[in-house]
């Protein structure tokens, strides 16, 4: 994981530039929420629900849109600070402390149980 991350910051580097204007970080960090977060999402998801015997379609249909809307909570902002302030020798260690927190995140996501709402039963007395 630690090769594609650094591939990816070397190619985020070649087509946005070295900046690190508001700017350069906010695409930077965009970019890699569009075209990266998702697929991680779904390849992590997939294997999980391979690993535990659990259907993977239903596992993707059931948790990969809560997890990717708290992922769009989440890193969009550690990027932006990321490409922003951290000196780029330094990137790679930041993304994969925080990194930590959110594979326990998606660990314990995709092991919890979905509960479905039950309908009221009305009660006459």
């Amino acid at each position: 994981m630690k090769q594609a991350v650094k591939f990816v910051f070397r190619a985020l580097d070649r087509i946005f530039g070295y900046g690190r204007s508001i700017k350069t970080t906010v695409f930077k960090s965009l970019f890699t929420q569009v075209a990266f977060t998702p697929p991680f999402i779904a390849l992590f998801l997939c294997m999980s629900a391979v690993m535990n015997n659990k259907d993977v379609w239903t596992t993707l249909k059931e948790k990969f849109i809560p997890i990717n809307i708290n992922s769009c909570l989440i890193w969009p902002f550690l990027g932006i600070i990321n490409f922003r302030w951290i000196p780029p020798n330094r990137q790679l260690i930041f993304i994969n402390v925080c990194g930590i927190g959110w594979n326990t995140y998606m660990s314990f996501a995709s092991n919890a149980v979905v509960v479905s709402p039950q309908p009221r039963t009305s009660t006459n007395i």
